[in-house]
């Protein structure tokens, strides 16, 4: 930390830090994972790292290596608040901040993104989700971020150059194939009124982008769609409006092959 909590710790150093377990960065199909660890303690961080990515969750930190054939958490629960302070760039979440394979997990705990960089992730079950997936997956506590978060578009033209963003079940999405299906929110999701990178589900979809080729990513399926209820800012969901916050305000709509299999309910 820095006694102003500015950028004087732009370095590359990863912090990660969870209510059962800071991490496994390294850590694959062959060296386990987490199953049935449950959290109900109060997560406070506060880091002022902003170099790289920080891993922070309700349960775990960074679940597994950022690869395919990562380890799997499943069945695990937060009920504790998580709040995240500082200046750091974060990817944090609910059960997990960043990265695995998270399945049948559950949280119920408040998630605050209170301070940290504008290039930061916030989602309700999981901060980052990249190269493997989440199913079956649940979230009741509210998420909150007081950050600005931001995306400016590439100097190539309409493609955004990060992947930060606040959702109700995922803060950001990375370029992979996933599995993001039969997973479920009934919360509120707040940000400050000119965030362009929040939503009720993924709060950025690095897969809204040109050129598209190849690049498909199913937000829910027909036979198991994600299913959204609660509300946002000072809107509540309802039948008739709920797709209105499925997607971000900044999404660019550029990829037709990014799939919404959305229903309103539990």
């Amino acid at each position: 930390m820095t006694s102003t909590h500015d950028a004087a710790l732009a370095k590359n150093f990863v912090c990660q830090a969870g209510g059962v377990s800071g991490g496994a960065y390294n850590g694959d199909t062959s060296l386990g994972g987490m199953s049935g660890c449950t959290n109900s303690g109060t997560v406070s961080i506060t880091c002022d790292s902003s170099g790289s990515n920080n891993a922070f969750g309700g349960v775990t930190g960074w679940a597994s290596k950022e690869a395919a054939g990562a380890a799997t958490i499943q069945n695990c629960n937060n009920t504790g608040a998580f709040t995240v302070d500082g200046f750091g760039k974060s990817r944090s979440g609910g059960v997990v901040g960043s990265c695995g394979m998270i399945v049948d997990c559950t949280n119920s705990g408040k998630v605050w993104l209170k301070n940290g960089h504008v290039n930061s992730c916030l989602g309700g079950v999981l901060g980052w989700l990249n190269f493997n997936g989440m199913t079956g997956c649940k979230n009741t506590g509210d998420v909150q971020s007081d950050v600005l978060v931001t995306n400016n578009l590439a100097a190539s033209g309409a493609n955004y150059s990060s992947q930060a963003g606040v959702g109700g079940l995922v803060g950001g999405h990375g370029n992979t194939d996933v599995a993001f299906e039969n997973n479920s929110v009934n919360c509120n999701v707040t940000a400050p009124a000119s965030c362009k990178f929040a939503s009720m589900l993924i709060g950025m979809v690095d897969r809204d982008k040109s050129p598209a080729v190849g690049r498909i990513l199913n937000v829910g399926t027909t036979v198991a769609p994600v299913k959204v209820k609660g509300s946002f800012g000072t809107t509540t969901l309802t039948s008739l409006n709920y797709t209105d916050f499925i997607k971000y305000s900044g999404y660019l709509n550029l990829n037709p092959a990014v799939l919404y299999n959305v229903l309103y309910g539990e």
